[in-house]
């Protein structure tokens, strides 16, 4: 099945066939504004999963419901970065 991985300064992005997953590595300020880690390591915090064919508009994130979906792309996303 063909994978693509992006990686973002803030996020690292996978999707394979109708699954969508996103590691944010952000922490925010009280206020809302994004806190920006002083680390060149990535270290998520966050994971959105979206079903891109039922959801493609990324309303509502899966990952709560889907671990296991979770898992296999967050492995997929290390992989990649491990080439990089």
């Amino acid at each position: 099945m063909p994978r693509v991985c992006v990686a973002l300064y803030l996020d690292r992005r996978s999707i394979e066939g109708r699954w969508k997953l996103i590691m944010l590595n952000t922490s925010r300020f009280p206020d809302g504004r994004v806190q920006l880690r002083p680390s060149f390591t990535f270290t998520p915090d966050k994971f959105e999963l979206y079903d891109l064919l039922d959801e493609p508009h990324e309303a509502k994130s899966l990952a709560s419901m889907h671990p296991q979906r979770v898992t296999e792309l967050r492995r997929h996303i290390e992989e990649w970065s491990a080439d990089q």
